[in-house]
């Protein structure tokens, strides 16, 4: 047992007692993500409550706030750093006397303690902590108290973790000894740093051994006691004090039998050894992972052994018979039949509250599945089932059992980021957009409603509001609330524009948001271009204009933003500015490069209508006026940018919009059967703008000479299934509801490839004397194209 252990031993004597206390859930202050209570919350659990508390401290000398002033800190400190016998029994003393100074409401004594003399006190502390002596278990305690709070100001999580290296010291500490979770709660504190310090702290090549730490303990803290006790042995004969925490979890993983995942266990605290600790491990673990690039936490949780030790938070019983085995988004997965509810069922979403244990743990597989070095591990592994399970519980709940708002509230939030996660396994390949996009990604038959991927109108409305939250740092209060920083803005464009791979997701979002979603986007780009390093990226800005890009579709004929946004002269459109300058930027990527062209050729023919104040509801509960808005520094931004010469792409035929069309290969070594008769051959879209998508952008099929206008090859498909001759991209196009009607008339004429004509040339321009930018600097011709067999 380590030395934290041995001073909990001595004061936890009625620790099965009702009244025993425990960490409050309301210890994060949400506002600066930090565990604004942890002194008082740590004690009150450690000691059993708040008699024992003041026991302890009366014990060791107990100063009030106002009996010590910073002008006694140089004193304090050479206390602190006693060298000899004599002084050195004035070193309890001076900690009491330091947390007295670090519990001082608003004042700057937290700051100025860790940057007294380039971090003095920081390393005593540490050196306080790393001592031998086991007399010195009381002031190792009052140590960590005191650096507990001195890790609590944002200006100070840089230097405490990593220029004074209090990390790696944590760490090690942690893997002595997991019964102390006040260590684990220091390193959540340090661990709301900025993502630049957590990108520090996380990368491979970082040897802090935080994740490997936190990993190794959570492991071993969640065995029940009997586990702990019979793996105990092993391990003490394997791992020593010295080791590094990666290499005490090497052992670990080498050691530990892989047992079976049963997904019928349910998951309680009193199965556990260290309980508070898992807990806490959780929390770091759940802020860690928002950094997924070049990390140690994605490499560390993707194996077996820890992706086990998360999923068994979230995993519910098998309430639900087994659905399809095949969860792609081009399957037509079953609908489980569901059991009735009971109570026997515990572990259930709308107890998942904002502190819990589950709640962090499915916010850490949410992240990783946004990685894509982890999301090939995730798929061959009972993520999805377990996502699946959330999200079919809730609905069987719902409608099944009587649960009050603030379950209802929980559950929906906890079904919402289920649903992103599966939107990063199920719709982040194959679909328009990617490298390696499949033949069947637009069709119907791939976008069946019973695809796991289906948003519903809730998940719609939590997911437009929590991207609204992000943009604008603002987090949410009371039940199922989260803070501004609890998901990346980046992961949250990013699983919007997986979700949307399916083509009723775009409708729903249309209908439920519209205007507000697209604004939002807009929105999105515009920080973008116009706040270097701001929270929207290369990437997380590609992902809200090629959402905007497919929301676009359906501007045509309804609203697509509000007024404001456009101009009559339209070389003062707000939209077309935004664009542009996306386009000009060095950073944008072809992706993002494509869908911002599409837009600015079609821009004239969207619908712009209707004034913000109509689109917010007047309550503000989820949204306010200003989450549409520009701010001003962005405003700013726009009215440097010059638009000139600005031409359109095509006009949309009235056909491309919601009328279903057949495509299939032109019949080959004079072939003449009726081309729509073999329906294994035959692809159906909703639309021919849907069709367009396997003949654009990363197309396959058709390489583009010149550039690209999606409207332009859509009114193509319309024209070559009304029976006209003009560019067909090597395809035979037919109306699904008038198919044979049309294929009689070309029988008649005798051409069955009446269709397939060779290229045209569209005289659709967009240019500009801005030599900055392609799609600016030079006549923009776009139909010639060249078929690929």
């Amino acid at each position: 047992m380590g030395f934290f252990g041995k001073l909990r031993r001595k004061v936890k004597k009625r620790k099965e007692q009702k009244h025993d206390k425990k960490i409050p859930l309301d210890g994060i202050n949400k506002d600066s993500d930090s565990l604004t209570k942890a002194s008082s919350s740590m004690s009150s659990r450690t000691y059993n409550g708040n008699d024992m508390k003041k026991k302890k401290m009366k014990k060791l000398g107990s100063f009030r706030s106002s009996d010590v002033t910073m002008d006694q800190l140089p004193d304090i400190v050479k206390d602190l750093e006693a060298g000899t016998d004599e002084i050195r029994a004035k070193t309890p003393k001076a900690l009491k006397m330091l947390f007295a100074l670090s519990e001082q409401p608003e004042s700057h004594n937290r700051i100025e303690m860790a940057r007294y003399d380039n971090g003095r006190i920081v390393t005593a502390l540490l050196n306080i902590l790393c001592s031998s002596s086991p007399q010195k278990s009381n002031e190792k305690y009052m140590a960590l108290l005191v650096l507990n709070n001195i890790s609590i100001p944002a200006e100070n999580k840089q230097a405490v973790a990593i220029t004074h290296d209090a990390v790696r010291v944590l760490s090690k500490l942690l893997c002595d000894d997991p019964s102390c979770h006040l260590i684990a709660i220091i390193l959540v504190n340090l661990s709301f740093a900025e993502p630049e310090v957590l990108e520090e702290l996380v990368s491979l090549d970082a040897d802090t051994g935080l994740v490997e730490a936190l990993s190794f303990v959570l492991h071993i803290s969640s065995w029940s006691t009997e586990e702990f006790e019979s793996h105990r042995v092993a391990l003490e004969e394997g791992i020593n004090n010295e080791m590094t925490p990666q290499a005490r979890l090497d052992i670990l993983i080498a050691k530990e039998d892989q047992r079976t995942y049963d997904t019928d266990t349910q998951f309680t605290s009193e199965q556990e050894k260290y309980p508070e600790t898992t807990r806490w491990c959780l929390s770091a673990l759940k802020n860690l992972s928002r950094v997924v690039e070049n990390s140690s936490t994605v490499q560390a949780l993707v194996h077996p052994m820890m992706l086990n030790d998360i999923l068994k938070y979230i995993t519910i019983p098998d309430m639900l018979l087994p659905h399809s085995e095949s969860h792609g988004s081009d399957s037509s997965a079953e609908t489980p039949v569901s059991r009735e509810p009971t109570d026997e069922i515990i572990n259930v979403p709308y107890l998942w509250d904002a502190n819990s244990k589950q709640d962090a743990a499915l916010y850490i597989l949410v992240n990783i599945c946004a990685c894509s070095h982890s999301r090939v591990v995730l798929k061959d592994s009972e993520a999805i089932d377990v996502l699946l399970q959330i999200i079919y519980h809730a609905n069987v709940f719902r409608s099944k059992k009587d649960l009050s708002t603030q379950e209802r509230n929980q559950q929906d939030l906890q079904c919402l980021k289920s649903k992103m996660a599966i939107g990063f396994l199920l719709g982040s390949d194959g679909s328009f957009g990617h490298k390696k996009m499949k033949s069947t990604s637009s069709t119907v038959a791939a976008n069946p409603p019973e695809s796991p991927l289906v948003m519903t109108e809730l998940d719609a409305e939590l997911l437009v509001e929590l991207l609204a939250r992000s943009l604008h740092l603002r987090g949410k209060e009371g039940t199922a609330g989260y803070s501004a920083t609890t998901m990346s803005t980046g992961n949250i464009l990013f699983g919007l524009r997986c979700l949307m791979t399916h083509t009723s997701n775009q409708k729903l979002l249309i209908q439920v948001a519209g205007r507000i979603l697209n604004s939002l986007l807009m929105k999105a780009i515009a920080i973008h271009t116009s706040r270097p390093g701001a929270m929207v990226d290369a990437k997380a800005a590609e992902y809200a204009c090629f959402s905007l890009y497919l929301l676009s579709n359906y501007g045509f004929k309804n609203p697509f933003l509000p007024s404001w946004l456009d101009h009559e002269d339209e070389a003062l459109s707000l939209s077309a500015k935004v664009l542009k300058s996306y386009i000009d930027m060095p950073s944008v990527t072809p992706l993002g490069k494509h869908s911002a062209e599409q837009l600015l050729f079609r821009l004239k023919f969207l619908v712009f209508e209707g004034e913000v104040l109509d689109l917010i509801p007047q309550d503000g509960e989820r949204l306010t006026v200003t989450d549409v808005l520009f701010e001003e520094d962005i405003m700013d931004a726009m009215s440097e940018i010059q638009l000139q010469f600005l031409l359109h792409g095509a006009k949309p035929r009235k056909e491309i919009f919601d009328r279903s069309i057949l495509r299939r290969r032109k019949p080959k070594d004079g072939n003449t059967a009726e081309p729509w008769d073999n329906t294994a051959s035959v692809s159906t879209f909703s639309s021919a703008l849907q069709a367009v998508q396997q003949l654009s952008f990363g197309s396959a099929k058709v390489r583009h000479v010149d550039g690209i206008d999606d409207v332009m090859i859509a009114n193509n498909l319309a024209k070559c299934a009304n029976g006209q001759r003009t560019e067909a991209y090597g395809y035979m196009w037919s109306w699904e509801d008038t198919a044979s009607e049309i294929q009689l008339n070309m029988k008649r004429r005798g051409s069955p490839t009446a269709h397939v004509q060779e290229p045209v040339v569209s005289n659709s321009t967009f240019a500009s004397n801005d030599t900055s930018s392609t799609i600016f600097s030079r006549l923009f011709t776009c139909g010639n194209v060249e078929t690929i067999a």
